[in-house]
């Protein structure tokens, strides 16, 4: 579990195999522990791996990073929060099963970790989405990701399992399309 509190916090606690608690070591806690970390405005959690974006635009990862779910080139597990490079001024980040969506000032989209790969390998270094510009909204949810621009359209590109995203076509997305003004609610 993973908390923000007022005042910019976070607490964690329950699984910690991949020590996405970010307290130095791996083992369960029955017990909140405050993170290293200050200053937080925004906190969301993928498997085995945690991510916070600061009030200064920074990012900090920790947990698993097999498949480069941190956005960084570093060991498998990392214990500590630890800051994402190549990326600043984010707003919002969207942290699911094993990549993360985000989002900076200005609108535009980065992604990174295991998404819409179908091997083992991973992208380690966020990747900007190009073409992508004014976003207002981000969500994702297992392998899907949605994008609310700033004219209300929706824009989504998932891994399509079950054809989730209503489209004709059982494979990967690997580029965002656009769905006619379909209506999301981005929680």
């Amino acid at each position: 579990m993973l908390c923000l509190l007022y005042d910019g916090t976070v607490i964690a606690w329950g699984d910690n195999s991949h020590g996405q608690i970010g307290n130095g070591y791996k083992g369960k806690l029955t017990e909140p522990n405050v993170v290293e970390i200050k200053n937080v405005k925004y906190v969301t959690a993928g498997k085995g791996f945690s991510i916070a974006v600061l009030e200064n635009g920074k990012m900090f990862g920790w947990g698993h990073n097999h498949v480069g779910q941190l956005g960084m080139q570093a060991e498998s597990n990392v214990l500590f929060p630890r800051e994402i490079p190549k990326i600043k001024n984010i707003v919002k980040a969207e942290a699911k099963e094993s990549f993360v969506l985000a989002m900076n000032e200005i609108g535009e989209i980065f992604t990174w970790g295991r998404y819409l790969h179908t091997d083992d390998e991973g992208v380690f270094e966020p990747q900007h989405i190009d073409g992508i510009k004014y976003v207002k909204d981000i969500a994702a949810s297992y392998a899907d990701a949605y994008i609310l621009l700033e004219n209300d359209e929706v824009m989504t590109w998932s891994s399509n399992i079950d054809m989730r995203v209503n489209i004709d076509q059982s494979m990967y997305m690997n580029k965002p399309i656009l769905k006619n003004k379909t209506i999301i609610l981005l929680i």
